[in-house]
């Protein structure tokens, strides 16, 4: 069996002062995906060409919170590992941010399929539209707690609702921590 895990944490606000330098993703939170003996996180979110267009990434995030009108924007998959490594060394700092892992084990073919399609639409930077998650289930788009089925894993919770996501996360794993980060 081989491994691939879900990574996410719960964001530090939009709101709070202390915050307000963070980049948006450690703001609202945020999922990857991370295969077995790999370092790299990869993430979905908006692309920067995306948040460029629409004016910048205080536009995108009033954009894509105002989810009444089913806003999207063009999204990939982006190497993320930066920005967990960052939520856990504010989460040391008393940050409400703890980084969580869940493992999913799957058999050598599927890990090699996940992993190949992964890299992939990574590589390609295959677009798929993005938007914050409305009360319902939606298949027309995926945030970065939903992408993950695009690839056949099966979600934690499937709302992508990080409120209700993240403490799955938790209960079916374990605190992350980057590596080499001391225990």
């Amino acid at each position: 069996m081989k491994s691939i895990d879900l990574i996410g944490f719960i964001g530090v606000g939009i709101r709070d002062k202390q915050y307000q330098a963070e980049p948006g993703l450690i703001k609202v939170g945020h999922v990857g995906i991370c295969f077995e003996n790999e370092d790299r996180i990869l993430g979905f979110h908006p692309t920067p060409e995306a948040i460029d267009a629409i004016g910048g990434a205080r536009e995108a995030m009033n954009w894509l919170r105002n989810r009444k009108d089913g806003n999207r924007l063009d999204g990939s998959l982006q190497d993320d590992t930066a920005i967990f490594e960052r939520a856990y060394q504010l989460s040391l700092q008393g940050a409400r941010c703890t980084v969580w892992q869940q493992t999913i084990s799957v058999d050598e073919d599927t890990f090699k399929s996940i992993r190949t399609q992964a890299n992939q639409w990574y590589e390609e930077q295959t677009l798929f539209p993005y938007a914050f998650p409305l009360s319902i289930d939606d298949i027309e788009w995926d945030n970065c707690a939903t992408f993950p089925r695009r690839l056949g894993l099966t979600l934690p919770e499937t709302t992508g609702q990080l409120q209700r996501y993240i403490p799955q996360l938790q209960a079916n794993g374990k605190a992350w921590r980057p590596k080499g980060a001391e225990e």
